[in-house]
């Protein structure tokens, strides 16, 4: 008996510049699919700023679901984007540069924004360049997340490789998945 195709959500890759929110959603966009570049003027136009941008792909699972891509580069365009596409159920993978001087308080900024995000369990974190040389090592970002109120996981990817970046959407889609089974025993 066939089943119904897993319900199409939406998973937004955030980040600060240089983190691979461009890179990963090329690794894993369906084949047939051109690259898209957006404003996000033509998501809301009202008080966006029209200079920034954000991709866009789709990913056709084997079961005939969909989930859309969305690489977003700022914060205020995270804010924006999550309250547009607040329709669909939604992931967040928030993607931290290992090597940059700064990413704990990038991730202290990024968790205070999606905070909201966090509690409800939709939110991992895909920390890339983990191995390189002067990377900060995944323990120092898990001490600093001990203090959350939510668990929050991280996994080490490397955004170049499909195989890394399927692992944070069958997450994501496990996290959706749990949270249904959870609603349906309390129904």
């Amino acid at each position: 008996m066939n089943q119904p195709p897993t319900p199409e959500i939406r998973v937004i890759f955030t980040g600060p510049r240089g983190a691979g929110k461009t890179t990963a959603i090329s690794t894993i966009r369906s084949e047939s699919e051109t690259p898209r570049h957006a404003s996000e003027a033509s998501v809301q136009p009202q008080g966006i700023h029209r200079g920034s941008g954000y991709d866009v792909g789709t990913l056709t699972l084997e079961d005939g679901g969909r989930v859309q891509l969305f690489g977003v580069p700022s914060e205020a365009g995270m804010r924006v984007l999550s309250d547009t596409l607040a329709s669909a159920p939604i992931g967040v993978v928030l993607l931290l540069d290992a090597t940059q001087p700064d990413v704990l308080s990038q991730l202290d900024r990024y968790l205070d924004m999606l905070s909201e995000i966090g509690r409800q369990g939709a939110l991992l974190i895909g920390l890339c360049r983990a191995h390189q040389p002067r990377s900060l090592p995944v323990a120092a970002i898990q001490r600093r997340l001990d203090g959350r109120p939510w668990p929050l996981p991280i996994i080490s990817v490397d955004v170049r490789e499909r195989a890394d970046v399927l692992l944070l959407i069958d997450i994501i889609r496990s996290i959706h998945k749990a949270d249904a089974m959870v609603l349906a025993e309390a129904e």
